[in-house]
């Protein structure tokens, strides 16, 4: 009733429209009924109040004290449905060992839109190169060595050695030298550490994630080396397999040997 005022809608007789619809109707229904009523009546009302709700539209994506991000806001019908659509076609069925709740399937569901969206490669460049994630860390930490350091995203967030290695399964690697000042000596060339030619072969070799069971098709996998390289091992098509997400997780458990190691 408090919106009547902004419409030519005569105040008495949407009252009493209103509360004859409330009578079968629940609080959603009663709403999307008045929307409707509105703007058959005044479309310019109905009109002003959606240029309205499309000014009050914010994202915020805070990152916090535990080097997590939080994502806050709202959005307009268009964007919102827009953005459960994506989200919906990259929520599988749970497989039988993925113990993720749904909400942490729409989570990682979010990540994957996004990573999907840089590794298209058609995203405006910053700073002179395509938008990417950065990952730094010391060759101690790759190789999960005890008092290595954490390493750091390009946002400042620190993470463990284990992420570290799961990230540079297939990534393109820059070998940077320093002293122990932290002054750059010698920067390397960037590599893929899984070529696309490479890539194309392990596509048609596995057809689908690896992990007994997963039909994950190969296009929706990341690259995994079984012998990682910063322990020595080679980036060839024998010491590669096809993973999704949630098994290349659960292969990336180094850290154990740490704990049980003397």
């Amino acid at each position: 009733m408090a919106q009547v005022p902004r419409t030519c809608l005569d105040p008495s007789e949407v009252e009493s429209a209103l509360l004859h619809a409330a009578r079968r109707m629940d609080p959603r229904e009663l709403h999307r009924h008045w929307l409707q009523l509105r703007y058959r009546i005044d479309q310019e009302a109905g009109l002003e109040a959606e240029r309205e709700q499309h000014r009050r539209r914010w994202l915020r994506l805070t990152r916090t004290w535990h080097d997590t991000y939080r994502i806050e806001g709202e959005l307009v019908a268009e964007g919102g449905g827009t953005l459960k659509k994506a989200l919906r076609g990259l929520i599988e069925r749970p497989l039988p060992d993925d113990h993720r709740d749904h909400d942490q399937r729409r989570a990682d569901a979010m990540v994957e839109l996004a990573r999907r969206r840089l590794d298209a490669g058609d995203l405006p460049e910053r700073g002179g190169e395509k938008p990417h994630l950065v990952v730094v860390a010391e060759l101690a930490t790759l190789r999960l060595e005890p008092g290595s350091r954490l390493a750091e995203l390009d946002w400042g967030a620190l993470v463990s050695g284990e992420t570290a290695r799961r990230i540079g399964c297939d990534a393109a690697i820059t070998p940077v030298l320093v002293d122990e000042g932290g002054r750059i000596l010698h920067l390397g060339r960037r590599t893929r550490s899984v070529s696309p030619r490479l890539r194309r072969a392990l596509n048609l070799r596995d057809r689908h994630c690896q992990w007994a069971g997963c039909t994950v098709p190969a296009e929706e996998c990341v690259s995994h080396h079984h012998q990682h390289f910063a322990d020595g091992g080679p980036t060839t098509e024998a010491n590669l397999g096809l993973y999704c997400i949630v098994h290349h997780a659960m292969l990336h458990p180094e850290n154990d040997c740490y704990r049980r190691a003397p």
